[in-house]
């Protein structure tokens, strides 16, 4: 098999990549498992034409009589039975949540949901800290997204000196404030980190027994690590807006006219330039770190809440047995053991010395080659032991990552079906602003992937067709969205929702400017725009092929995941 040509190092960052992509799966599956139910009550009042939960019980009723003799077979016809029989499933499904005391009060209960929970000191402490590092992480985002704004923005002032400096120092002064968010970040991690350490001595007897108690331990280290990261990239950061500002004063002293069009000025705009995408590039991968450092932390809150919630049943199993008197015998068979045993005090040390003297063979024929093994031969067999835990927690991740993903798409495919049958009306209407919000970031995941194809194509020894394929992965991967219930890459999930709010729009952005701007770069690859300046026309040609297929495919992959969106509703 596969994995047992992997390394361990291989087999270590593999499964902390499972662990976390299982993580946000499950999150994502409980959050459609809500959003389901929520669809199923509204659709139940949709189908007997009520607005929602809302609705008294005569109104109800009234309802359902009316749409019960209008659609009873006996009147509209035999080919109208499921229609009736919709509608008498609606009107039951209303009656049993409303005698259960949950309809009217549901979306409530799902808000409130995570507050109450909150129980002890430490899980509540662990929640503050958990809002803070979401708190910081929005914070460094918002602050990256300005940085970037000033790289684009520079885009139409590259020869304006005066311009250029101004957002120069911007950018500088968003890199030092980045830098502080972070920090602080990492202090609301590592402080959850602690509440969680300190949760599990507490529950140690109970930790150590649960499979949740066990893999909290663990995930504890991957946290820290994380919010250590984060200091690390804070002082980075710090060091990278100093050495822009150095870079600052260089260029106004070398060129204090913006209006001087010698040679340090064009020097002076190339270097700015320079520090502007670079301060974009660093502020980016910020954001990216922050973020996936705040989803940590809130999973390791989560992490502990289960545990408290397990510890408590399991605390309830162990109260119960003591009090069961059925529990009894289970003492009495071990008291048995030495009522057995002492008969006389030389049996007692025959039978003391008995395990000595004859051992289990299994567990006995390899005390003496270990004891002969060097300490290399040691660290072999140690490092094997390690390698086959790590490959058989790697099959059981993959085993119950395939469980869950089949769950999701169950899920969702339940979802779409109630969505595409009340025709719109259990969508919530997407605003004009809010559908910018979703395009303006799929206009920055381009750009982005504009930029890192530039600077590949700058040498011409890589395949066009190859240097697209890796840019373009995260469009590309939406020809896989039937079998994963949620990509692994956050910007294909983007690129998804922007294709289920508008297809169209979204195809005709990646065929027409995308594609003139990828066109773009086969022109100034050939003609001298990058450091390689022999020009081809067979390499031009090549470029602009691959680049119109790449973007006919992504074309044809966002048509696609909408389709499949509307055959799972129809499955």
């Amino acid at each position: 098999p596969l994995h047992l040509q992997m390394s361990l190092e291989t087999l270590r960052a593999q499964n902390r990549l499972i662990e976390e992509y299982v993580m946000r799966l499950v999150r994502q599956r409980d959050e459609l498992k809500q959003v389901t139910k929520l669809a199923e009550e509204r659709d139940s009042y949709y189908i007997l034409g009520l607005s929602g939960p809302s609705a008294s019980e005569e109104e109800v009723k009234k309802a359902y009589r009316n749409l019960a003799r209008r659609e009873h077979p006996d009147k509209a016809g035999i080919g109208n039975k499921k229609r009736f029989q919709a509608i008498q499933h609606a009107y039951t499904s209303i009656l049993k949540k409303r005698q259960l005391g949950g309809s009217a009060v549901a979306e409530e209960e799902v808000r409130d949901e995570a507050p109450k929970e909150v129980v002890s000191a430490l899980l509540n402490e662990s929640y503050g800290y958990g809002m803070q590092a979401q708190e910081a992480a929005d914070s460094v985002a918002v602050g990256a997204h300005r940085a970037m704004r000033a790289w684009e923005d520079s885009e139409g002032k590259r020869r304006s000196l005066r311009g250029l400096r101004e957002l120069t120092r911007q950018s500088a002064v968003e890199l030092r404030g980045l830098g502080q968010q972070l920090r602080s970040l990492g202090r609301a991690t590592i402080a959850t980190v602690r509440c969680a350490e300190a949760f599990l001595s507490d529950n140690n007897d109970i930790a150590d027994t649960l499979s949740t108690g066990m893999a909290l331990r663990d995930r504890c280290a991957i946290v820290e690590d994380a919010g250590s990261a984060c200091a690390t990239s804070a002082e980075l950061l710090e060091r990278i807006s100093e050495a822009t500002e150095a870079t600052l004063k260089k260029v106004e002293k070398a060129a204090p006219d913006a209006n001087d069009g010698n040679n340090l000025q064009r020097l002076g705009t190339r270097l700015l330039t320079e520090s502007l995408a670079r301060s974009s590039s660093v502020a980016r991968r910020t954001a990216e770190e922050a973020i996936s450092c705040a989803r940590k932390t809130l999973d390791l809150h989560k992490g502990l809440m289960m545990l408290d919630a397990e510890a408590r049943k399991e605390r309830e199993r162990l109260r119960k047995r003591q009090q069961c008197p059925e529990d009894e015998p289970v003492p009495a068979a071990d008291a048995e053991r030495p009522t057995e045993k002492p008969s006389t005090g030389q049996k007692e040390t025959k039978d003391a010395k008995k395990p000595e003297e004859v051992p289990r063979t299994p567990r006995s024929r390899p005390i003496t080659p270990v004891a002969l093994q060097t300490p290399r031969d040691q660290l072999k067999s140690a490092a094997k032991r390690v390698k086959e835990r790590h490959v058989s927690l790697r099959v059981k991740n993959l085993r119950f990552l395939a469980s869950l993903n089949e769950e999701a798409l169950r899920t969702q495919a339940r979802l779409f079906a109630l969505l595409e049958r009340s025709e719109g009306a259990l969508i919530p209407e997407i605003s004009v602003s809010q559908k910018g919000v979703i395009f303006d970031l799929v206009a920055q995941l381009l750009d982005f992937a504009l930029a890192e194809a530039g600077k590949l194509a700058g040498n011409l020894a890589n395949a066009p067709a190859r240097i697209l394929e890796r840019v373009m992965s995260f469009a590309l991967a939406l020809e896989h969205g039937k079998e994963l219930a949620m990509p692994v890459d956050s910007r294909t999930q983007a690129l998804k929702l922007a294709s289920l709010i508008d297809t169209q729009l979204l195809c005709q952005v990646v065929t027409g400017p995308f594609r003139r701007r990828l066109l773009a770069l086969a022109r100034k690859r050939c003609e001298g725009g990058y450091a390689n300046r022999r020009s081809s026309s067979g390499s031009m040609k090549a470029w602009e092929e691959a680049a119109n297929a790449c973007c006919e495919r992504i074309a044809c992959c966002i048509h696609q995941a909408v389709m499949q969106s509307g055959s799972e509703a129809q499955g």
